[in-house]
């Protein structure tokens, strides 16, 4: 969550991959709390192919 904070500052667009294997950390976990964080930021969220179109 403290990447997430850092890395979306001052930030149009963001694409978020959030991976969820053994080698990393259940990152399902904060997801809702993510989602929730960005969208108190403003952001909103986009599924990729409206992005690029």
């Amino acid at each position: 969550m403290d990447n997430l904070k850092k890395s979306s500052k001052n930030k149009n667009t963001l694409v978020i991959l959030m991976h969820d294997t053994k080698d990393v950390s259940n990152s399902s976990l904060v997801l809702q709390d993510s989602i929730k964080y960005l969208k108190s930021q403003g952001y909103e969220f986009k599924n990729f192919y409206e992005l690029i179109d």
